[in-house]
């Protein structure tokens, strides 16, 4: 008996804390180490299938997994 390969493929949600939370968490951390200076998180959905995903399916999913705040964007580099 042969079994055929799963697919999992990612979808990056939203963010997963809202501003009051991350400033609250930041204050806590920072407690432990002062060179910590953000907090950020966000939500990955990850997708089991039996085969890979048409581009039509990959949108529709997208589309059903965007809901609540944007990730903010941060800068790239330090």
């Amino acid at each position: 008996m042969t079994s055929t390969p799963k697919q999992l493929t990612p979808f990056e949600g939203g963010n997963a804390v809202s501003g009051f939370r991350a400033q609250a968490l930041l204050q806590r951390l920072q407690g432990v180490s002062a060179r910590i200076v953000g907090v950020h998180a966000r939500h990955v959905h990850w997708v089991w299938s039996e085969a890979a995903l048409s581009g039509a399916d990959a949108q529709r999913l997208a589309a059903l997994l965007n809901y609540g705040e944007p990730m903010p964007v941060r800068p790239t580099g330090r």
